[in-house]
């Protein structure tokens, strides 16, 4: 739908357009007679999303289990001066290290394996509800989403990939 202020349409209702094609002309007017002006106006259109997340449904995965330990340093010119080292007696760990500041850190987490077994219906439902909210927050507040559709593909391992596709009204006159 294509409402001009000051203008002309480019293009008519129905039609396919990309990025860059002019929507509205900078004139009033037809064949001999036309009159500049600025183009102005709202165009209310489609526009496909798509959107995809990898998710894993059955077998391991590594997760942190809650214990954590630290290291807290100096760094005067190449040399640590520890002033907590931690004795880091987990077999498995995630270690985050934090440069900034004069105090420097190192985090060791403690991860293990647990077995996944998830009800593949209700996570395809939870991920293409994320996978929305994802996209609305990259949306200005007048557009709205008004289909989605999704595919699933099993990847192996346990896992699957969930593309969803997403029809958003929204004005793209700019």
């Amino acid at each position: 739908r294509i409402y001009t202020e000051f203008g002309t349409a480019a293009v008519n209702p129905g039609d396919m357009v990309k990025k860059g094609d002019t929507l509205i002309l900078p004139y009033y007017g037809l064949l001999e007679e036309k009159y500049e002006t600025s183009a102005s106006g709202v165009v209310i259109a489609n526009v496909f999303y798509e959107r995809s997340l990898e998710v894993q449904i059955n077998g391991e995965k590594l997760e942190r289990t809650g214990n954590k330990d630290r290291d807290i340093y100096l760094d005067l010119y190449g040399k640590k001066i520890y002033l907590k080292k931690s004795t880091n007696s987990f077999k498995n760990y995630d270690k985050i290290e934090d440069n900034n500041g004069i105090f420097k850190s190192i985090t060791y987490y403690e991860v293990e394996n647990q077995e996944i077994n998830l009800n593949k219906d209700k996570v395809i439902e939870e991920s293409v509800n994320k996978l929305e909210k994802f996209l609305i927050k990259d949306l200005t507040n007048e557009a709205k989403v008004v289909k989605r559709n999704y595919d699933v593909e099993d990847i192996g391992d346990g896992k699957i990939k969930i593309i969803a596709s997403f029809i958003v009204e929204e004005d793209i006159a700019s």
